[in-house]
């Protein structure tokens, strides 16, 4: 098992989630606005007089100090990762929009664009900690693990659009690697699913060639018991859809031509947030944008950016997680899990699983640690480890066991 880092054994807070909501802000290629558009929800989010956190997640190409007007050296995630702090907390920076601070990414070392594993979840563990009502992740272009990995911790994930052609195929091909990635992380070291998740990567090289639908067909006749972790795990990825530089109404159609493409090859619900205009001048104001949405010409952009939040709140309500879970057995430890876990402390949790009798797998969902769905099996159990452990965790303490790993 992996040495925790000291920092973090003498917090109290690790591993609790404290932000509370994180929203994840991607595209399929570069130039589509998504710093803007991270800029502008954080300052109609800090005129609702919430907290902010920007972080600047685009490792390797970062230029949201740039766009906020602050120039000059920066302390930043780099920092945190060559262990010049502890924290990411002690890294936050005042920007000229009230009550919004910068994680900056401007200081850069070799290897930075290329996280390992852990350093990746440990980042994800400290952006989940930060005290803020809201994050938002300004993620780079393109496929990348990382980039994908930072998108899917967010609920909603928010997938920029520019009104082309060109942006919906990328948007398309980024959701698409989106669920490989979430489907690899699940069932890849299945010893006959893994290898149909890579055929099926392989021959997914264009728009035409992949449909979840016939995935799903062939895993039911590989083992039809893990079907509700299949379905489970696309239901977890909730991307949603801003259209920026809308000039015209014909700029809808490509948000709606990306809904029918996804829905159609992988079966996955986009939903379609709202849009931010083309604003004259704003493309003259980049260096320091705060002034120009604080001014009449950024009125309009700034309404819109009320819009999309007011659709946010409708269709995506922040879930905040009980302390308790109502079946946790007498005199076990009611601390709330950790939330992520190395590979060896996964295998110790699956041992815990193989640790219980036959009769613990059919309980109802409720006994089982969730409010509704199919019964699953162990085989499943096991499979839920990689993408809700904490879940796993639930179920052991609601079936009486209790371990140090549990608990951060």
């Amino acid at each position: 098992m992996k040495k925790t880092d000291t920092s973090e054994t003498q917090n109290p807070d690790a591993g609790r989630a404290r932000a509370g909501r994180i929203l994840a802000i991607g595209g399929g290629k570069g130039g589509v606005g998504k710093s803007v558009a991270s800029i502008v929800l954080a300052s109609a989010l800090s005129r609702r007089g919430m907290k902010v956190v920007l972080a600047d997640l685009d490792l390797g190409a970062a230029n949201l100090h740039t766009y906020l007007g602050l120039h000059g050296d920066t302390p930043g995630i780099a920092d945190f990762l060559i262990k010049r702090a502890a924290t990411l907390d002690e890294l936050l920076i005042d920007t000229p929009l009230p009550d919004v601070r910068l994680l900056s990414g401007a200081r850069y070392y070799s290897g930075m664009a290329n996280l390992t594993y852990q350093a990746k979840q440990k980042i994800i563990r400290h952006l989940k900690n930060l005290d803020a009502d809201v994050v938002i992740l300004d993620l780079g272009a393109g496929v990348h693990f990382d980039t994908i990995d930072f998108f899917a911790i967010s609920h909603p994930s928010l997938l920029v659009l520019a009104p082309e052609p060109g942006s919906v195929l990328n948007a398309y091909s980024f959701l698409k690697e989106c669920v490989f990635r979430h489907l690899t992380g699940i069932f890849g070291k299945h010893p006959d699913i893994g290898p149909e998740i890579r055929r099926a990567q392989l021959e997914g090289g264009d728009e035409t060639s992949f449909s979840l639908e016939s995935f799903r067909a062939t895993i039911r006749e590989i083992d039809e018991s893990v079907m509700p972790i299949v379905d489970e795990a696309v239901r977890v990825l909730r991307p949603a859809i801003i259209m920026n530089r809308v000039t015209d109404l014909v700029s809808a159609v490509y948000a709606d031509n990306l809904q029918k493409l996804v829905l159609h090859r992988i079966a996955l619900r986009v939903h379609y947030l709202g849009n931010l205009p083309g604003v004259q001048g704003l493309s003259e104001q980049l260096v320091g944008l705060p002034a120009f949405l604080a001014s009449p010409g950024g009125a309009k952009i700034m309404a819109a950016a009320d819009e999309l939040l007011a659709d946010l709140e409708k269709h995506f309500p922040l879930e905040w997680p009980t302390e308790t879970e109502p079946e946790t057995a007498a005199g076990i430890d009611a601390r709330m899990p950790r939330e992520d876990f190395s590979e060896d402390e996964l295998q110790t949790l699956s041992l815990l699983l193989d640790s219980l009798g036959d009769s613990a797998f059919g309980k109802t969902a409720k006994k089982a640690g969730r409010k509704s769905g199919p019964v699953i099996g162990r085989n499943a159990w096991k499979l839920r480890l990689y993408y809700r452990p904490v879940e796993v965790v639930r179920f052991l303490i609601g079936n009486g066991l209790s371990h140090p790993v549990f608990y951060a």
